[in-house]
């Protein structure tokens, strides 16, 4: 990935013991997307894997015999962590 500003300055290349290293657009770091607009990017890709791991727990979650206890226990361990890992280091657009 290059820096926004030398984006036209070619000597931004990466060569290690001779080899050339790929230009990408985006990677994943630490479970993080990494984007030259960071903050949108991540922002769907966070909210997409709450919502898939909501809907993986939709029937513990549903159900009636577990206690309301439990559930909120099971939010606090899962499902909050999924949707906000990372969120500290966005940047958000103004």
């Amino acid at each position: 990935m290059r820096n926004i500003k030398n984006y036209n300055n070619n000597t931004n290349k990466v060569i290690l013991n001779y080899v050339p290293y790929e230009e990408v657009s985006h990677f994943k770091y630490l479970g993080s997307l990494v984007t030259y607009n960071n903050a949108m990017v991540e922002m769907q890709d966070r909210t997409a894997s709450s919502n898939s791991c909501l809907q993986a727990l939709d029937n513990t979650v549903k159900a009636r015999y577990i206690s309301k206890k439990v559930k909120i226990r099971i939010y606090k361990t899962i499902i909050k962590p999924t949707a906000v890992y990372g969120t500290e280091t966005w940047t958000l657009p103004i």
